[in-house]
């Protein structure tokens, strides 16, 4: 390349860097160094309409002001903010000029409602009414370092004998909002027509110009099911128009037809009567009033204290303004910009004032009587001083409400202290106080983010110096307002959420927490079918009491400190659903192979494709929901499903029910799930979601959930996990693996997913993806295992991609291997405990076609290739970050000449490793082994406890305990058919499927722990069948008797820590293993008082409960004295409760 070229590439690039350098820096450069709030006195006001207001000297010293020339008011009420991202965006609090008139400060102050110009249609101006506040908020302080803002004027007083305007357009509106179609979307409506038919509205159109119209816009919602359905609209005797509502069958999704019609009337002076009635036949769900919108021509004569009006263009000003009315005492303001009003120079003459317009655009003005009283704001009280805008730009933001900053704080320290990120917890209050003018709404959160944002434009994406996390640590409702009865009834803390336009059908309507995170200039979040890029990782954490903030904290808190090590780890589920023409499972398909392509391909991924089951008597495929919760028992570390849903299940089979829900998820290792269904998680809705409760549940369920909140497409639903396989497993640019916030965030920016054909700015799924939030931190990391494990050889072969060796039946096989660093660097100090599992050859599963129901003919065969034939379970050790481990191979598989598989995991002093190995193949038989002929030795075969004597008396449910070795090994194969480990009930009743709960220790110890189902009272006989890899099997048979409602057994109440000095865990040991328990734990001084007590459910841990903590507190939150301290504890299950002795616990000083 010539040195001239060079020079040319360098002064380009030089020169764009100039370009956008600065505009990065006056980027971050138009924000405030420090809010008006942060010194001084200041007291909060609200008002419930525009209009100019009064603050009399009385009212000023009932507030703390003393001097009236002195205060000075800040902010700009109650509009909705726009959510467009432009530079007419207000930042902090701007000073609102005042008037001082006989000891009263005047000043205009806008209200909750604004009004929005159209320039087409026969109504030109429509009222825009603030769906997150129902009063517009202001500031008031005295602090001397803030100088006062002078009115600024505007306009020419100017008389003229033609050209003159004489009228404007007047507006005026009725919309009574009490009531929701539905559980979505912004639309609250009014008057109910289902019972009343017919309604008369009344309006006076004072001063209306003469031989002029009325435009008159009606907005109803009607849902007719079984016949169209009309509203008849009429003034006097006349109708003057029908609005038609189609019969919408769409009992699933839809909420209701919006009709909408606009009319101009003649009339006949200033009254107007406007007469609607419904026609509905059939059935009818909904039927009421939105709003009535008029605009007319009105006369410009002043006829009162305060008196608005507009001009007509957006330039008139060859024209002069002339208002009949005026006096002497008249002030006459501009109030186009609400908060910076000026005061327009006019010339009266003979009771008119006339003024010429100066500035360019369609203006709004007040004319009004200084002298005059008008409404009094009403105080909120006195605000702390706060500084948000002189804030270091943090990590990540934490946006809560005051009941639960608390455990906010928790949490931000937990991003301190293990990720060295600078977090910033504020309150929602403190949010709309500096970005929204102390008035609830939405975008203030988007605001602060904006802000944050741009100040750290210039640093790297991944840095802790960016801004990276938006955490909303609170529930919401869907009536931000809380003016319908679903949303008076939800009386809880609550964040607000942003809610779309659309309010007729759950498919379409829907709320977002993602319009918090769309940060570029010029990003307008209205525009729901757009592609805005997401900046920021976002998540919410929809806790409604600081009971449900500690568990939630808490929960996070075990799960970052990775201490629940093991192969569950080593795991991820695939669940799809049947029917559909197979679109859910091949979709699931295309994640499979997703995940696999982007770093998950060293995890065992395992599918439950609902088809690839039988479906069982009742069409509830028993066998699918068994390994899916088998799974979730085990443990994986991601979940994915795609099918049909709702608030409470999954599928239409219940392949997941809420009574599983509440009751099955107490497990012990917790995955992410992707739940690509619908509306599993509405966040927003009055009843609590399925997502929630798992979420919410402190002894199991879910770390995090990918989920959706609305009616969702299937086609999306599938592209949307391909997107996530790309991004959940695959380290980020400087190498870390990413935060859950990082991967749902990357995958919906991913061009696969949210631009198809890479097109900027083409819709692909902008509005599906706004459907979908993360319930969860987004700043917690799934706990990927840290290192790798190769394999070096097998049975003395080196192992590679083109040198793979062969194992056969019946041999006995050594595998050799390795644990490194992400470098490929052996780990010497790695030693620890090495899991295995061996995997038969790859074969081609076809699921079996059905649909939904046998009637469904929806179905589609589906075909993935899969390693389903287990060969090999144990576990072994590695040192020195080397292993060997050897075992022997069953007589029975697959025998495909396909790859075959390996999967590893280890752990040493809380380090772990994962590894999967296919280059081998699981094939041939070995003929120089003769094998043996005795079978394995059963050494336990019990109910609920080894203690188990045969002929026991049971619950209903017990859990079954196996033990038993083979030298040569068990078989777990089932290609060779019978030769799987069997239960056998009373001779009849066969159980098969327990090599899947097989685990076997270094030194061949095989177990089996198995959860039975519920049985009925009276005698019983279990037989227990197990085979060896050579085909030689052995039984042990027991008798019982189940009990309906047994007691369970308590052994012992214990404490780990005693004497207590911050906190101590207690443990309950009992009979029943696996099983759900409610333990209630009391703690008594030795007066027999109860000092505190609290109740919790959960799975046990076999045979010890899960742990309850008490933090030394008495029932109101103080620490207890130092001292001797009784505790008992209760336990229930299936119905019966036993209760243990009290022991002594002592309390020391801290």
């Amino acid at each position: 390349m010539s040195t001239r070229k060079i020079y040319n590439i360098v002064f380009t690039l030089a020169l764009i860097a100039c370009i956008f350098a600065p505009m990065r820096a006056n980027a971050a450069n138009k924000y405030a160094s420090a809010s008006v709030l942060a010194e001084g006195r200041w007291v909060k006001i609200k008002v419930a309409e525009s209009g100019i207001h009064q603050i009399t000297q009385s009212t000023l010293s009932s507030w703390g002001f003393n001097d009236i020339s002195k205060v000075k008011i800040y902010g700009y009420g109650g509009a909705m903010i726009s959510e467009r991202l432009d530079n007419k965006s207000i930042d902090d609090l701007p000073q609102v000029p005042t008037f001082q008139s006989d000891g009263k400060i005047l000043f205009y102050a806008q209200g909750p409602v604004s009004w929005q110009y159209a320039s087409t249609g026969l109504l030109r101006y429509g009222q825009q009414i603030n769906p997150y506040s129902l009063y517009g908020y202001y500031f008031v302080t005295d602090t001397d370092t803030l100088e006062p803002a002078a009115l600024e004027s505007t306009g020419e007083a100017e008389s003229a004998d033609d050209k003159l305007i004489t009228t404007f357009p007047e507006r005026l509106f009725h919309e009574e909002d009490f009531t929701a179609p539905s559980t979505t979307g912004r639309i609250i409506l009014g008057e109910d027509f289902l019972y009343t038919k017919t309604r008369d509205f009344d309006f006076n159109l004072t001063g209306i110009d003469g031989n002029k119209k009325a435009i008159v816009k009606v907005q109803f919602m009607a849902m007719p099911r079984s016949a169209d359905a009309y509203l008849n609209i009429s003034s006097g005797e006349n109708q003057i128009g029908s609005i038609r509502f189609g019969k919408n069958t769409d009992t699933e999704y839809g909420i209701g037809v919006l009709g909408t019609g606009s009319y101009s009337i003649d009339m006949d002076g200033e009254d107007l009567n406007l007469r609607l009635a419904f026609n509905g036949s059939g059935v009818v769900d909904l039927a009421n009033l939105d709003y009535i919108t008029i605009n007319y021509v009105r006369r410009l004569e002043i006829d009162r204290n305060e008196f608005y009006f507009r001009s007509f263009t957006t330039s008139c000003r060859d024209s002069v303004f002339s208002l009949a009315g005026a006096s002497t005492k008249l002030q006459i303001w501009d109030i186009t910009t609400a908060h910076a009003p000026k005061t327009v120079a006019f010339q009266e003459s003979g009771g008119s004032a006339y003024f010429r317009q100066t500035e360019s655009g369609k203006r709004e003005y007040v004319a009004f009587d200084p002298t005059a009283s008008y409404p009094s704001p009403t105080s909120e009280g006195t605000i702390a001083n706060q500084n948000l805008h002189g804030t270091e730009t943090p990590t990540m933001l934490i946006i809560t409400p005051s009941a639960f900053i608390s455990e906010a704080e928790r949490l931000a320290e937990l991003h301190r202290n293990a990720d060295g990120m600078k977090v910033q917890v504020v309150t929602d209050q403190a949010v709309y106080n500096e970005f929204s003018s102390g008035t609830p709404d939405a975008m203030a959160y988007r605001k602060i983010s904006k802000m944050w944002y741009d100040r750290s434009i210039n640093e790297d994406e991944y840095s802790n110096e960016k801004y990276r996390y938006l955490l909303l640590f609170g529930r919401c409702v869907f009536d931000n307002r809380q003016v319908t009865s679903n949303g008076k009834s939800a009386r809880y803390p609550k964040l607000l959420t942003w809610e779309s336009e659309n309010s007729t059908s759950k498919s379409s309507s829907f709320n977002s927490d993602d319009v918090f995170g769309f940060l570029e200039d010029g990003t307008d979040v209205s525009k729901i079918n757009i592609y805005k890029t997401l900046n920021i990782g976002i998540g919410r954490i929809p806790v409604k009491s600081i009971d449900e903030a500690r568990i939630a904290v808490d929960k996070i808190y075990s799960y970052a400190s990775d201490t629940d090590l093991g192969d569950w780890k080593s795991r991820i589920m695939v669940i799809a659903d049947n029917g559909d023409n197979g679109i859910h499972m091949n979709r699931s398909n295309d994640g499979v192979e997703s995940l696999e392509a982007n770093g998950a391909d060293k995890y065992n991924i395992s599918r439950v494709y609902l088809d690839a089951y039988d479906a069982g008597s009742s069409y509830t495929f028993p066998e699918a929901r068994e390994q899916m919760y088998r799974n979730f028992r085990n443990g994986v570390i991601f979940a994915s499903y795609l099918g049909h849903g709702n608030p409470v299940s999954w599928t239409h089979n219940g392949l997941l029910r809420w009574q599983d829900i509440e009751n099955e998820f107490y497990y012990k290792h917790l995955p992410l799930l992707y739940t690509g269904t619908c509306e599993f998680t509405p966040w927003d809705s009055p009843d609590v979601s399925g997502g929630e409760e798992l979420f919410l549940n402190g002894q199991g369920g879910a770390i995090g959930l990918i989920t959706a909140s609305r009616a969702t497409g299937m086609d999306a639903n599938g592209v949307l996990l391909m997107a996530l396989g790309k991004h959940m497993f695959a380290p980020l640019p400087n190498g870390e693996m990413p935060r859950i916030g990082d991967v749902l965030r990357n995958a919906k920016n991913d061009p696969i997913y949210n631009k198809p054909n890479g097109s900027s700015g083409s819709s692909g799924n902008a509005s599906h993806s706004l459907k979908y939030a993360l319930i969860g931190d987004p700043a917690l990391r799934l706990n990927y295992p840290k290192h790798q494990i190769s394999v070096t050889s097998i049975n003395g072969i080196e192992v590679s991609e083109g040198n793979m060796p062969e194992i056969q039946a019946r041999q006995e096989v050594e595998i050799k291997g390795k644990v490194t660093d992400n470098s490929g660097a052996l780990l010497t100090d790695f030693t620890g405990l090495l899991s295995v599992s061996i995997f038969d050859a790859e074969m081609s599963v076809s699921t079996y076609g059905k649909g939904d129901s046998d009637s469904d003919d929806a179905g589609a065969v589906v075909t993935y290739q899969d390693h389903p034939n287990r060969l090999y379970v144990g576990n072994d050790s590695v040192k020195n970050g080397e292993f060997s481990i050897k075992f022997r191979m069953p007589t029975s598989i697959v025998n495909n000449y396909t790859p075959a598989m390996a999967i590893f995991y280890a752990e040493s002093n809380g380090i772990d490793a994962l590894g999967k190995n296919e280059n081998f193949y699981a094939y041939g038989f070995d003929t120089t082994d003769n094998g043996d002929t005795d079978g394995p030795e059963i050494t336990l075969l019990a109910l609920n406890g080894e203690s188990f004597k045969d002929g026991d008396t049971v619950n209903e449910t017990p859990f079954l305990l196996a033990s038993f070795r083979d030298e040569s090994g068990i078989n777990l194969s089932t290609f060779d058919i019978g030769h799987a480990i069997t239960l056998i009930l009373d001779n009849k009743t066969t159980i098969s499927g327990l090599e899947n709960y097989y685990t076997q220790d270094s030194e061949k110890n095989g177990r089996i722990q198995y959860q039975m189902d519920e049985l009925s009272e009276g005698p019983h006989t279990l037989k227990l069948r197990v085979w060896d890899v050579y085909g030689n099997y052995s039984e042990k048979e027991i008798s019982f008797n189940v009990e309906k409602g047994q007691k369970p057994s308590l052994f012992r109440i214990y404490t780990t820590s005693n004497p207590a000095k911050t906190s101590a865990d207690f443990y309950i040991e009992h009979n029943r293993p696996d099983a759900l328990l409610n333990v209630t734990l009391y703690v008594y001084n030795l007066m027999g008082q109860t000092v505190w007590t609290t109740t919790t459910t959960g799975r046990s841990d076999m045979y010890t409960s899960m742990p309850i903590t008490w933090d030394l507190t008495d029932g109101t939150g103080r620490r207890v004295n130092r001292g001797i301290y009784l505790y008992r504890a209760t336990v229930s299950t299936d119905g019966g409760e036993e209760s243990s002795i009290c022991q002594r616990i002592a309390v020391a000083s801290e």
